[in-house]
């Protein structure tokens, strides 16, 4: 089964961030780096799609509970380091994300999955949240849209741009029976293969907002 949560503290929704028509060539993403303990080394990917958004894909950023596990299992994050290689005039900003994974959650126990996104400086989009009480056992995909008026866009001219995204999945076990498991898990769904990211376009000016 897959459902869409609400979110708890989400969503800088509005109205979908829609910029200019997207430029002919596809962005490339160079230098990855990660770290955090819920992604060792070889367990971080990315993939550019034909419509010029990208996916970030995790293979082990998993929060466990449950007897006999260790209680740094609980909580797990990443933080990853890209840079993206824009068209020649261009400039993007993140317009939406689909993030997706899986938990089963024991009765009484809360997961919580958290997720930002910003270029290095001064201004930093808002933390997004969302908290999944037990009992819950599914998949799960969630749609974090961009208003018009929040886009961060990548600065013109400069090169590659570093783009610094940092993902968190944890676990509380609350009035959950002790004997009881859960996890969440960050991981790739058959539709969803990773966090996928939507671009929005500008050709680039003298000066960006």
């Amino acid at each position: 089964m897959r459902i869409c949560l609400a979110a708890t503290v989400i969503l800088l929704v509005s109205t979908p961030a829609l910029a200019e028509e997207p430029p002919p060539d596809l962005p490339r993403i160079q230098n990855l780096t990660y770290g955090g303990p819920g992604c060792p080394a070889g367990s971080v990917y990315t993939s550019v799609r034909l419509d010029g958004s990208f996916t970030v894909g995790f293979d082990r950023m998993l929060a466990l509970i449950g007897p006999g596990v260790a209680l740094a299992e609980s909580r797990k994050s990443c933080t990853v380091r890209l840079e993206i290689v824009a068209p020649p005039g261009y400039t993007y900003a993140i317009a939406a994300v689909d993030h997706s994974g899986s938990a089963s959650v024991a009765a009484g126990a809360t997961a919580e999955w958290r997720s930002e996104f910003y270029f290095p400086g001064p201004v930093a989009m808002p933390l997004t949240y969302t908290t999944i009480p037990g009992p819950f056992e599914s998949d799960w995909v969630e749609t974090e849209l961009v208003a018009t008026d929040a886009l961060r866009w990548a600065p013109c001219g400069a090169g590659p741009s570093q783009l610094i995204l940092v993902h968190q999945v944890r676990l509380r076990r609350g009035s959950s029976a002790p004997d009881s498991s859960s996890f969440i898990a960050l991981d790739n769904l058959s539709e969803f293969p990773g966090q996928l990211y939507h671009l929005a376009w500008k050709a680039c000016t003298v000066e960006m907002p």
